[in-house]
């Protein structure tokens, strides 16, 4: 009954469980590459969440084993297992919702857990491996920082928690000006598709595991993408802040970090990003 099930799922019914908006390099790569290959697993009816999940972290090791290897063929390799890595990552978030009951709580909680350290640990030895190469230790000063803004993304649920509390029981929330112009960009990029947060933990993965290792511009990589990292951060928190104070005010229906925690959530197939 579950063969039945997945060979009749079609690529328009995974695009309907995907996020209609997201950062730039899963709008261009990662979605659609996730797409196909949740296709291609439930015709042949191996759609198992944890086999995703585990192979994710499998290629992100293997990633980190051929960085630090540190020859150019191993970065060339190492560079392209990082992205399968990632779309190991998508499907198995795309598995879960498309067949119920196939995966389990413990498995998402240690998913969503260790997925910043795919990307911290790959760097880590990277890092290394350009230290020991050129005797140059910027790299591993500026893998510090990297790490936090990595991690920084965790903490966005949390604050906008402690802001709705705020807003409603402290503070009388107003929509500002700024949040106005916020709310009108986020509405003309959501109409192509993207966010307007376009640098996310996938995009420092593309720069720093990706394209850092086959240019040979690591540290370079590092300082930008903890530079955009905590840019993107930034407006990300105040985007969802102006989305926080236009729902509370005019009861517009946002998707916040908060939403699983909210009391009137705004859930549905295509808004939440594995």
């Amino acid at each position: 009954m579950v063969s039945k099930a997945l060979d009749e799922i079609s690529l328009q019914a995974i695009k309907a469980y995907q996020a209609p908006v997201k950062p730039l390099w899963g709008r261009l790569f990662l979605d659609p590459a996730a797409s196909i290959t949740t296709l291609l697993s439930a015709r042949m009816g191996v759609l198992r969440p944890a086999a995703f999940t585990l192979m994710a972290f499998a290629l992100a090791g293997a990633c980190a084993a051929l960085f630090w290897h540190g020859t150019s063929t191993a970065f060339w390799v190492g560079a392209v297992l990082f992205q399968g890595s990632c779309v190991a990552e998508r499907t198995s978030g795309l598995a879960a919702q498309l067949s119920p009951g196939s995966g389990s709580a413990g498995a998402l909680i240690a998913a969503h857990t260790l997925a910043p350290w795919r990307i911290v640990v790959c760097a880590l030895a990277l890092s290394d491996a350009t230290f020991r190469a050129t005797g140059d230790a910027t790299a591993l000063l500026w893998l510090i920082p990297f790490a936090s803004v990595c991690f920084l993304d965790a903490t966005l649920t949390r604050i906008v928690i402690k802001m709705r509390g705020a807003l409603t029981s402290l503070y009388k929330p107003q929509v500002s000006t700024t949040d106005h112009l916020l709310l009108r960009a986020k509405t003309r990029l959501e109409g192509m598709g993207l966010k307007l947060a376009l640098f996310g933990s996938d995009e420092k993965g593309l720069l720093v595991l990706t394209l850092a290792p086959l240019v040979g511009l690591v540290s370079e990589a590092l300082i930008l993408a903890v530079a955009l990292g905590a840019v993107f951060f930034a407006v990300r928190l105040r985007v969802d802040i102006a989305m926080l104070r236009d729902q509370l005010t005019n009861g517009t229906s946002h998707y916040l970090a908060d939403s699983g925690f909210s009391p009137n959530p705004v859930l549905s197939p295509g808004t939440l990003e594995s």
